[in-house]
């Protein structure tokens, strides 16, 4: 897998909500697609992808690390160059 480049990473759109993520953005659901918690009453703090999935900022991040795509629709995120290399030579 390719991870996506740190500054893409870097660029996700974050915000820190209390109580219902859908007046930040529009879920699929009331969890993450990656750890599958739910958003809790309690401030969290999510990352909206360029394709508008939200997940849990450390889920997304920690996720992007690893691979470039998006966990649910598989929208690519920019990668760094040296990655693509070393994933093609291996």
């Amino acid at each position: 897998m390719i991870p996506a480049s740190q500054e893409a990473i870097e660029s996700l759109n974050t915000a820190m909500v209390k109580g219902d993520v859908n007046d930040v953005a529009i879920i699929d659901g009331d969890y993450c697609c990656i750890c599958f918690e739910e958003y809790h009453d309690e401030e969290v703090e999510i990352s909206i992808m360029p394709c508008h999935h939200v997940y849990h900022n450390n889920c997304i991040v920690e996720w992007l690390k690893i691979s470039h795509l998006c966990p649910l629709c598989r929208f690519e995120m920019p990668m760094n160059y040296f990655d693509v290399v070393m994933y093609i030579q291996t």
